[in-house]
Parts: structure tokens; C-alpha cells; sequence
């Protein structure tokens, strides 16, 4: 397959992140360039630190895997965010704690 890609921003933290979306439906964004005429599907994750990072994909089927990946981490990362909360009773260091974060505590 061939891809249209492009890449200004390589990695990024995506520990107490949040993914923006338009509806509450919970799909990814859509966009029609009129240049192109295409439609985009396209989520924006708003990372705790730094500018918003929009991801896209001329089709659903190529944004899906990106996407079902980003919730599950975020969800995981809030609801470890807030059993370390409860756990210790404060926030947690800088705002966040991942269970994939090597100061991992329980």
C-alpha cells in the first residue's frame, strides 16, 4: 500500500493526554480539503505539555489501529492516575503517573 504521510512531530508523551473529537459519538474528526476534494479523518491528542497533534488518514480503516491504541493507553493512564490518587491521597508527580512510567509505585 501506498501512504500519504506526513510527519512534523516524531513522539510525543502521551501520559495525561486527552483526545480531542468534535462529536460525541466518539469517531475520529473529518475534514474536506478543497484541493483535494477527499474527505480526512483526523483525531487531535491534546498531551499534557506542548501543542495539540493532529493524526490523519485518507480512510477510517487507516486511522482505527493508531486511534483503538491511543484510547486504551490514555484510558489506562487515567484510571492509573486515579487509583494512586486514592492510594496515597495526592495528585500524582507532575500531574501524571503511567503504569508504564518507571516511577511506577504499586
Amino acid at each position: 500500500m501506498n501512504f500519504k504521510c506526513s510527519v512534523k512531530v516524531k513522539q510525543f508523551d502521551l501520559r495525561g493526554a486527552r483526545i480531542v473529537l468534535d462529536d460525541k459519538n466518539g469517531k475520529p474528526n473529518t475534514t474536506r480539503y478543497p484541493s483535494e476534494g477527499k474527505v480526512w479523518y483526523f483525531i487531535t491528542i491534546l498531551p499534557h505539555k506542548g501543542y495539540p497533534i493532529k493524526i490523519s488518514s485518507e480512510t477510517l480503516d487507516g486511522l482505527e489501529p493508531v486511534y483503538s491504541a491511543t484510547r486504551r493507553f490514555i484510558r489506562r493512564d487515567m484510571e492509573d492516575r486515579y487509583r494512586y490518587e486514592e492510594k496515597y491521597g495526592v495528585p500524582t508527580k507532575h500531574g501524571y503517573q503511567s503504569a508504564y512510567s518507571s516511577q511506577n509505585r504499586y
